[in-house]
């Protein structure tokens, strides 16, 4: 899973929102919202990525891995020693 698809399902999950709802918020596809939460479509483009950003309610910056303040869980299981 990418950095992007654990950002959006991290947040889909703490507003209890379907991938259905995600998707109408963000005027997208219910598969694109799951093929970029597994992985699977990885680089959305600009207007994709503002439609989740609205739809989640969050800055897109956090999205695009440009802020963490949001993802704690996150940040700690990317920036973990392994």
């Amino acid at each position: 899973m990418s950095y992007l698809g654990e950002a959006i399902k991290e947040q889909r999950m703490r507003r209890s929102m379907s991938l259905q709802d995600v998707a109408n918020k963000a005027q997208i596809t219910k598969a694109h919202v799951y093929n970029l939460e597994l992985g699977r479509s990885c680089n959305p483009c600009v207007s994709t990525l503002l439609g989740l950003a609205v739809a989640l309610g969050i800055d897109p910056a956090v999205l695009a891995g440009l802020a963490f303040a949001d993802l704690p869980e996150i940040v700690v299981k990317q920036t973990a020693p392994q």
